[in-house]
């Protein structure tokens, strides 16, 4: 192998200081952190059992211990035999299970991965539903609060913040609102306390423990002397640790971690990380233990690792501007090991945007189909995560499918597509059930309530639209609620395309029926979007769907 003077002069620790290894992506900062511990091994500094690697992904975890298996046995193959057993790979979350099992109270706990295993009963907590998002939404953002104050160390008891125990809900609410990352109202926290503590009971009463309780329950338990000494004798025998991806650890992990491993062992603790990949603060995560690890390490030395030979240098060259853009981040070059390799091919959107026809797609699809271009060759770089979905989904329309790594950025799952496209079938298709998992778009809670309203005074269950529609008149004639406007409304939308797809079905002429075809899609997509105009002007306020509204609307054109 052949190493660069930065690779060797970060194989060349001596271990007697703490190490930041500021590493960009495509570095090879997995490989040199196994380098690393096998010479410490080699030269007699420490056993491989007394090695410690700490990463954030079971992948990863997996990947440092192939790696290190691989080097061993090449190096066996060339004579040097190094001493047995293993380094000890894990995800900060299996640590602290492990750790945390040690304790009489947690031996028989089991796993629990989602809140979701008690939706229904967490939904049941919810007395105070929103008019404008489902309780699914707002379990979700009870949660993703409830994740932020937990990683932050801002709560101990795993519901409020420190700062509000003991103070009054309005207080309380004031300051929750500071970490929340949307606007919400007093009820809003108080269904999120109801929720929360709920959840913490039904995980106590089943024997569970979640990721964050790892986390949380291995630091009180940590607050016994008895405990905290017992778990860092079982830390003693780690000479080496090596924390990965440092860039996302949160407060909580290194409160933690600090106090367990020995002061010799943090005195040559060696992260790893790259600044610039910082992206999950809104987890949690913070990147101010990269940029101020001096603060934490005030004896700490810091290497780059700054040469890329994952990137061709044509490629890499246009990026780097806009990297180096970031404010906060440290000082490192950014290099190619792939001299004078890539190609970089930069469209526009903003003309013929992802129509069918555009220029971009047609050479797209022309290099993938390419027998001299290997597709793992090829990558999308977009500036939306909603122009990634639809690309991903145009490509799949052409038999071509992108590995997008992330079943989030799936079209199908995002919630506006999902709006759109049910309302367009509930209208088509004359279905209930999608119009009536919708109708909270259309007049937000109040309106759906009334639906629900409609569907219980009614003999059977309603599977079309029409029979809804039928019920609606008889059940507003009796109560003359105000919903009698919208169900009209609706019903208008509904009879002009019922209409429409019957003067479609009827002709005779293929084309006149294609044409027909185009002009209804158009038509249904201009009928969801009248119906729910309030819902989304709302919510532009909150988050930002307008765009993918309007990319949705030229993906549902150009995939008919």
């Amino acid at each position: 192998m052949k190493f660069s003077d930065e690779q060797i002069a970060i194989l060349n620790n001596d271990f007697m200081r703490p190490l930041l290894v500021n590493a960009c992506a495509g570095s090879g900062k997995t490989t040199i952190f196994i380098l690393m511990a096998l010479i410490a091994i080699a030269e007699g500094k420490t056993e491989p059992n007394e090695i410690l690697g700490i990463t954030f992904s079971h992948k990863s975890k997996i990947d440092m211990g192939q790696r290190y298996q691989n080097f061993v046995d090449q190096l066996q193959g060339s004579g040097l035999n190094l001493s047995s057993g293993k380094p000890k790979f894990t995800t900060f979350h299996a640590l602290f299970y492990q750790l945390l099992r040690q304790n009489p109270e947690y031996r028989s706990a089991k796993v629990l991965t989602s809140y979701r295993y008690f939706i229904r009963d967490l939904s049941d907590q919810i007395k105070h539903p929103s008019n404008i998002i489902t309780k699914d939404e707002m379990l979700s953002e009870m949660f993703d609060l409830n994740d932020y104050l937990i990683n932050q160390d801002l709560t101990s008891d795993g519901v409020l913040p420190n700062e509000c125990v003991g103070k009054p809900l309005s207080e309380a609410v004031k300051v929750m609102g500071q970490y929340s990352r949307q606007n919400h109202n007093e009820t809003f926290f108080e269904d999120y306390i109801d929720v929360i503590k709920k959840y913490q009971e039904l995980k106590h009463n089943n024997g569970y423990i979640d990721f964050n309780d790892m986390k949380l329950l291995l630091l009180k338990s940590m607050q016994v002397p008895e405990y905290l000494q017992y778990y860092q004798q079982i830390m003693a025998r780690f000479k080496i640790a090596v924390i990965d991806e440092f860039q996302d650890i949160d407060n909580l992990q290194w409160k933690i971690i600090s106090q367990l491993l020995s002061p010799e062992t943090m005195q040559h603790l060696i992260v790893i990380g790259d600044d610039d990949q910082s992206i999950y603060s809104f987890r949690g995560s913070n990147p101010q233990f990269i940029l101020n690890y001096k603060k934490l390490l005030p004896q700490a030395q810091k290497k780059n690792l700054s040469t890329n030979y994952r990137t061709g240098e044509k490629i890499l060259k246009r990026v780097i501007p806009l990297i180096k853009k970031n404010h906060v981040r440290l000082d490192k070059d950014l290099l190619s090991g792939k001299k004078d390799m890539g190609k970089f091919i930069l469209y526009s959107t903003k003309k013929s945007g992802f129509s069918g026809d555009s220029k971009m797609l047609r050479r797209l699809v022309k290099q993938i189909n390419d027998p001299k271009i290997n597709n793992d060759d090829i990558a999308i770089l977009v500036r939306y995560n909603s122009s990634r979905m639809l690309l991903a989904d145009w490509l799949a329309n052409q038999k071509i499918y992108a590995d997008i790594n992330n079943i989030g950025a799936i079209l199908q799952n995002n919630i506006v597509y999902r709006i759109v496209t049910e309302l367009m079938r509930s209208l088509w298709q004359d279905k209930f059930s999608y119009f009536s998992n919708q109708a909270n778009r259309i007049g937000f809670r109040a309106y759906k309530d009334h639906t629900e309203k409609v569907q219980a005074k009614a003999e059977d269950e309603f599977e079309t639209l029409s029979q809804y529609f039928k019920g609606a008149e008889k059940y507003n004639a009796m109560t003359n609620t105000p919903y009698k406007r919208t169900d009209e409304r609706v019903k208008v939308y509904f009879n002009s395309v019922q209409r429409f797809k019957k003067q479609m079905e009827q002709s005779d002429n293929k084309a006149t029926k294609q044409k027909l075809s185009q002009s209804l899609i158009k038509d249904l997509y201009k009928a969801t979007t009248k119906l729910t105009d309030r819902y989304f002007d709302y919510m532009e306020e909150k988050i930002s769907c307008q765009r993918m509204k309007s990319m949705i609307s030229r993906s549902i054109c150009w995939k008919n």
